[in-house]
């Protein structure tokens, strides 16, 4: 069950995070992105891990680099966030994220021989905030604050009517 809700974990941080992200770097970019956050996570846990060379299965250090590309692209953005499985509140993302990287840090450094690969979720974010620099697309700021902007840049680009 525990390896259900992990599965089903990283398609949710991945279907809310990921196609903002695809759309800022472009599709062909975003599959080079996916792949090295992918490598990037491998290389942290190989080095970091108390048992480097337990088989590494999943993908949670790609949609880490994800999440780093996200926050860096969209902060100020406002995501659902379950409180305690239970109270819903509207987070800017900056907080949301940081208090997630904060527990996969903390994971990672006290985790002993874990089943979790914390360090591949370290590499992964680092990983991402590193090439979503290099790989975003010319028009597309880091750390943008002004979302109405970004929204009209994005329609600019697009042809589409902002929604």
């Amino acid at each position: 069950m525990a390896a259900f809700l992990h599965l089903a974990g990283n398609m949710l941080f991945l279907w809310v995070f990921g196609d903002n992200v695809e759309d800022d770097l472009g599709h062909l970019r975003y599959v080079v992105f996916l792949l090295l956050c992918g490598v990037g996570a491998g290389i942290a846990h190989a080095v970091g891990a108390q048992n480097p060379d337990a088989p590494l299965v999943g993908a949670s250090g790609v949609v880490a680099g994800v999440v780093a590309g996200y926050v860096m692209l969209h902060p100020q953005v406002k995501v659902w966030v379950l409180l305690f499985y239970r109270l819903p509140l509207r987070l800017r993302a900056f907080w949301i994220i940081g208090a997630w990287v904060v527990f996969q840090a903390g994971n990672a450094l006290i985790a002993g021989e874990s089943q979790v690969a914390w360090w591949a979720h370290v590499g992964g974010f680092v990983t991402g905030a590193v090439l979503v620099v290099a790989l975003k697309r010319p028009d597309v700021r880091l750390f943008d604050h002004d979302l109405r902007a970004r929204i009209q840049r994005r329609s600019e680009r697009t042809g589409q009517e902002p929604a």
